[in-house]
């Protein structure tokens, strides 16, 4: 009996082998945002104090990209799966969490709040990305 190489990531528990709760894929695609995509990709700003722009982050292969941008308050960022592998955009602000998006698929995600976002794939740990909100905000 050979030695088994570990896989090459760490997939979450429900995604592991012998779990009953384990779905390979899910058996309809995840509700996805149809708000046309702008071709500049910025909205006007509202009344409301706030900005009103939008933001597009591709997934690519194992990264993000951007990987890191600077954003004004109110911006909302959204991440457009286009890889054959599943991936999660997990961060460290309450709410930002995707559920497992497949190719075509996109999740957005409205940053009200100054501060550093980061996040990660939770599947591909080594992706990772960041949103910098910031009241001069500037993308990068």
């Amino acid at each position: 009996m050979g030695i088994m190489a570990p896989p090459p990531y760490q997939r979450p528990m429900a995604a592991q082998r012998g779990n009953p709760n384990a779905v390979a894929r899910p058996a309809a695609p995840a509700p996805v945002d149809t708000t046309p995509e702008s071709s500049n990709l910025h909205a006007a700003s509202s009344g409301s104090g706030l900005a009103s722009e939008n933001i597009t982050v591709r997934i690519d292969g194992m990264r993000f990209e951007p990987s890191s941008i600077t954003v004004k308050p109110g911006t909302t960022v959204t991440w457009i799966h286009g890889s054959s592998m599943p991936h999660t955009i997990t961060g460290n602000a309450d709410g930002l969490r995707s559920s497992t998006l497949y190719g075509g698929q996109q999740y957005s995600y409205t940053f009200d709040a100054t501060g550093r976002y980061d996040y990660a794939c939770d599947f591909h740990p080594s992706m990772k990305g960041s949103v910098i909100v910031e009241t001069s905000g500037r993308d990068t």
